[in-house]
């Protein structure tokens, strides 16, 4: 409160508070939201989505930056009409890396030392080609443990958007995945319940398992909402169907762990 009150009276000046926008790339659409301060703390202010005619795969290489004009398009006219600088990028997981670990309590001043050999072991690529975070998720008192959930991504591919962004004259100040940004958006704070939330997209349904606040698990299915929708005995509604029922199996098998 007393936080929010010396805001309130010294307000920080426009030109170092960012005021970054989120915005969301999937492979059919690029979603953009402003949110604004109100009485009831952050609530949306502006909000567009542009549907992308073709599927807009993820930006890998720098030769993919010559074939991007649809993307690049839909980002000069969300620019143009939220007036864009500043912002965080939620991108697709296709390429993200999610592992938990445990770690000895020691070494919670020295993480990202104790996190190379995981990192090794976890990871089917060389350190120096990756970007990396980690959350401590829950800290075991009597086994002076600390479970750790480390989240990973290329960083050639975190190289391109950066390179993309610039071009368009927007600033990137965050990189996040769908799934972390999708649970920050729907738990509450301070909810430790484990959840599964299945987000339906334009070319893809996604699968993240929260719990302690924290993404544990993703994976997805490169299918079409409005398949399903059309038609709910097709193929592709009874692997959605099947998908579900092994998360719920494997995570009621496995939660006393």
């Amino acid at each position: 409160k007393k936080q929010s009150l010396f805001l309130k009276l010294f307000p920080v000046p426009n030109f170092l508070s960012l005021d970054p926008v989120g915005i969301d790339i999937s492979l059919r659409s690029v979603r953009a939201m402003r949110l604004k301060h109100s009485k009831y703390g952050l609530i949306p202010d502006k909000y567009k989505e542009v549907v992308l005619k073709e599927k807009c795969e993820l930006l890998e290489k720098q030769e993919d930056l010559e074939h991007c004009d649809e993307l690049r398009s839909s980002l000069r006219e969300l620019k143009k009409e939220l007036n864009l600088k500043y912002i965080t990028l939620s991108l697709p997981e296709l390429k993200t890396y999610i592992f938990n670990t445990t770690l000895p309590f020691e070494a919670s001043e020295s993480i990202d030392d104790a996190l190379i050999v995981k990192l090794q072991e976890n990871i089917p690529l060389d350190l120096n080609d990756i970007v990396y975070d980690y959350v401590v998720s829950k800290i075991n008192k009597n086994k002076s443990t600390m479970e750790v959930v480390v989240t990973v991504l290329p960083k050639n591919i975190i190289e391109i958007y950066t390179n993309l962004f610039k071009e368009e004259g927007l600033i990137p100040v965050a990189f996040e995945s769908e799934s972390q940004s999708v649970a920050r958006a729907v738990v509450a704070e301070n909810d430790k319940t484990p959840y599964l939330i299945v987000n339906f997209g334009h070319a893809k349904i996604s699968f993240a398992i929260v719990e302690q606040e924290v993404v544990q698990y993703t994976s997805s299915l490169p299918y079409s909402t409005e398949t399903i929708l059309k038609d709910f005995s097709c193929q592709e509604a009874q692997t959605l169907k099947s998908t579900l029922n092994k998360l719920l199996i494997y995570w009621f098998t496995n939660k006393h762990n």
